[in-house]
């Protein structure tokens, strides 16, 4: 529903196009994606305004690279139009994100080839640094600027395996988080993306059904997240390289789509996790065991200083997270809630996404 609304608004800007300005428009037109479309024929809506025109003019002959002096955008607002981005489904079930603030560890715990997490959704065996939040956050960053700037994407072949190299700046990978330009988040997201570099993934086990409901295991032997990050410092140039797992992932569709201008919007590191883990799942409705809930987040059962956390504060932390998701708009007021059920001792919680939340369909 949500691609057909998308279609009839960029036919309704076309239509609103001279037949000059239609022959204004790139010879590859068609061949782009909507969300690049809609920025071309807007630009050309724009050139009308003659005060615009004049602007351009003016940049023109002050710079010999305009594009260098437009001011810098600030943070877009959780209101903002949606930025998205393709997401392995595996991986927001079984991920090796933990909702921790960057700044909880001066020394980072680095993990050697231990089984991270393992649920009912896969298990998953991981080498690198602890990743946050924070590192999410890039890294979903750079995967919609992949998404959407598919002028400074091309795809590759590294070891015979096809995969997509990106080219741009690093304040782009900024403001894509939703943060402003600055000496601080420039450092903070190289450090983000060396870690992300230093991540990798030994062995991943996804669990489904096949047709007759038997049990089957895919099983994904994977190396750095990121193959190749370079840039040059000074200049804020950047490029990477995935690694083909991803590309191989948004092949087969078996991805999920991420909305990270809502994302942005959310303070609770774990509301960021939960929206994640609740995107992956087609059914609006999931009800389970909350401790399953807490190890699919990578909600640390301990405090900074070591010391185990009681249940009541795991609770309480996320009661925080699914209260403001309520607040936002993507739970259902009074449908999402902790309860046990009968002749059981284990708390359960049910969460239900509203139908006016975000939520792209995707194959599973």
């Amino acid at each position: 529903m949500q691609s057909k609304t998308k279609t009839g608004f960029l036919e309704n800007l076309l239509e609103d196009l001279s037949e000059e300005e239609k022959k204004e428009l790139p010879d590859n037109f068609f061949k782009l994606t909507p969300g690049i479309q809609k920025v071309i024929v807007r630009r050309l809506i724009r050139f009308r305004d003659p005060e615009y025109k004049k602007h351009l003019e003016d940049i023109d002959s002050s710079a010999s690279e305009p594009e260098i002096t437009v001011k810098k955008p600030k943070a877009k607002p959780a209101s903002a139009r949606p930025v998205w981005c393709c997401f392995p489904t595996a991986m927001c079930r079984t991920s090796v994100i933990h909702p921790i603030n960057r700044n909880t560890f001066k020394n980072r715990p680095y993990f050697e080839d231990i089984p991270l997490v393992s649920n009912s959704w896969g298990t998953l065996t991981y080498t690198g640094p602890l990743l946050s939040t924070y590192d999410e956050d890039v890294l979903f960053a750079i995967l919609a600027l992949v998404e959407n700037d598919v002028l400074n994407r091309e795809v590759i072949t590294m070891d015979g395996k096809s995969t997509y190299k990106y080219t741009g700046l690093i304040s782009q990978i900024i403001r894509t988080c939703g943060k402003t330009d600055g000496r601080r988040n420039y450092r903070n997201t190289v450090k983000s993306l060396k870690r992300l570099l230093g991540a990798i993934v030994d062995k991943m086990e996804v669990y489904g059904r096949s047709g007759k409901g038997k049990r089957k295991i895919k099983v994904h032997l994977i190396t750095n997240l990121l193959m190749k990050v370079g840039y040059v410092e000074n200049t804020g140039k950047i490029s990477f390289i995935f690694n083909p797992f991803f590309y191989d992932a948004f092949m087969s569709k078996n991805i999920t789509y991420i909305d990270i201008t809502f994302r942005a919007g959310l303070s609770s590191l774990i509301a960021k996790s939960l929206y994640r883990f609740c995107q992956s799942h087609t059914n609006p409705e999931w009800c389970g065991d909350w401790s399953i809930l807490i190890d699919a987040l990578n909600i640390s059962r301990k405090k900074r200083n070591g010391e185990k956390r009681k249940l009541s504060q795991i609770k309480r932390l996320l009661e925080n997270a699914v209260n403001e998701l309520i607040e936002k708009g993507y739970f259902e007021k009074g449908q999402t809630c902790f309860f046990q059920p009968k002749h059981k001792k284990e708390l359960y919680v049910k969460l239900l996404r509203s139908s006016n939340a975000g939520f792209v369909s995707i194959k599973q």
